[in-house]
């Protein structure tokens, strides 16, 4: 089977939603890469221009206005260029890796050959070749295999991470393991601005998670790996959407802005949780293409359980992906049932970690937003509720306005969690890289259903 190489029409927020996936790849790499983040506020103001586009999509929605489609030739070389540019930064970041013990020749290796693999694309995006379907498969089993290399590699070559999310995320699995409550048994010394033991305070999905993690590979990092390859691999499917016909680079544009997101390998190490959610999402995209509403509902009550901050899909999730009865069950069940047996172990030591800790805790003065700028330089004393204030204007509006489509429901949490974490106490690298992610989710969804974009 051969894919015709013809020009091929795309949904406008397509490109759109790739600017800002790579948008927010160099905000990471300009605050916590190659200049370790004296350029705050040109990062900032790339934040800025990211939001200015999500916020013109997003309204061109509301208002229902016709959407310009774009076509393949006039933005691919960008995109493709985009991608070079992504895996340069990768190679001469020298921070990379922040707490390695070694060199990291695999990932330089890697980097290589994604630039060779990256080079493949062009016959195709000129139209003078047709590409099989065996190569395209394999080119991308590939890029999801050097992945994997350079994750095992990283996770090999950075053991023991600085940072107090993997020394949590790690005594927390061990004390589970145990048959001890995470909740009660592990405090960990915050190796941010402030000193002071911080308790166990990440979800019970987050538990089980990095338990399976610790128990089978030794280190709670495989599971964020694994969550990062899953997640990949459904955004190629959710961009291969309906059996049309594409060009290889269109189906698999969105998962290398992903997968070569400088940081990748930088957030691994960290050991942060956010590809728990992410993959989480992405596959309840997926099953929802796929005509499997039931099992799109459990993703996502799955997913409002792996990060405190997802509360905001029970209404995007509930009415624009258009959930019946039965969704709406198994939606609940699959959120209640990680949280039942540590609110029955103790509730009122899951309760203050997972809510009352957080939200007793001041804004962060290093964090990346726009609430610190104004902090900065006027006084305006920082507060989260700007960022809640936003982030519910859009959940609102995406209820009232939008069209109840996956596109849009990817849209509409891509733009309500950005001002919601963009404008919130605290905003770091994680909370980009997963913004970034949806983004790119995003975009493979816009081809989905192109009608859904005009």
């Amino acid at each position: 089977m051969t894919a015709p190489a013809t020009e091929t029409r795309l949904p406008g927020d397509y490109g759109w939603l790739l600017v800002v996936s790579f948008l927010l790849g160099l905000v990471m790499l300009l605050s916590a890469g190659i200049y370790d983040g004296p350029l705050a506020e040109p990062s900032l103001a790339l934040v800025m221009v990211a939001l200015g586009i999500l916020g013109w999509r997003f309204f061109k929605h509301v208002s229902q206005r016709p959407s310009a489609d774009e076509t393949t030739r006039a933005w691919a070389p960008l995109a493709l260029a985009a991608l070079v540019a992504f895996v340069a930064m990768g190679f001469f970041d020298v921070r990379l890796l922040l707490d390695a013990k070694r060199p990291w020749p695999v990932i330089h290796a890697s980097q290589t050959v994604f630039v060779l693999l990256l080079a493949s694309y062009v016959p195709g995006i000129s139209g003078r070749v047709s590409e099989t379907t065996r190569w395209r498969d394999a080119r991308f089993l590939l890029f999801g295999a050097l992945v994997i290399a350079c994750g095992c590699e990283t996770i090999a070559v950075s053991p023991l991470p600085h940072i107090d999310v993997w020394t949590t995320h790690t005594n927390g699995a061990r004390a589970f393991l145990h048959a001890d409550n995470p909740y009660t048994s592990v405090w960990t010394r915050d190796t941010g601005p402030g000193h002071d033991p911080i308790p166990y305070v990440y979800s019970p999905t987050t538990i089980y998670a990095c338990s399976l993690g610790l128990l089978l590979g030794g280190d709670v990092r495989y599971a964020m790996l694994a969550c990062l390859v899953v997640t990949g691999i459904a955004i190629r499917y959710v961009a291969r959407g309906s059996n049309e016909p594409k060009p290889s680079f269109v189906e698999d544009a969105p998962v290398l802005f992903f997968w070569l997101n400088p940081k990748l390998f930088f957030v691994l190490e960290q050991c942060w949780n956010d590809p728990f959610p992410l993959s989480l999402i992405a596959l309840a995209v997926l099953a929802h293409t796929r005509t499997r509403p039931i099992l799109t509902a459990a993703l996502l009550g799955l997913a409002v359980t792996a990060k405190q901050s997802m509360f905001w899909l029970v209404p995007l999730g509930g009415v624009l992906l258009g959930f019946h009865v039965r969704q709406w069950i198994a939606f609940v069940g699959f959120a209640a049932a990680p949280e039942l047996p540590f609110a029955m172990w103790n509730f009122r030591a899951l309760k203050y970690a997972n809510f009352d800790f957080l939200v007793g805790q001041p804004p962060r003065l290093d964090a990346l937003t726009p609430i610190n700028w104004l902090h900065r330089h006027f006084a305006i004393p920082p507060s989260g509720l700007p960022g809640t204030l936003l982030g519910a204007s859009v959940v609102g509006v995406s209820m009232l306005r939008l069209k109840r489509t996956a596109p849009l429901f990817v849209l509409a949490v891509t733009f309500s969690y950005f001002l919601f974490f963009v404008f919130n106490k605290w905003a770091f690298c994680n909370y980009y890289f997963f913004l970034a992610g949806v983004a790119s989710l995003a975009a493979a969804a816009a081809l989905f259903h192109p009608t859904a974009i005009k």
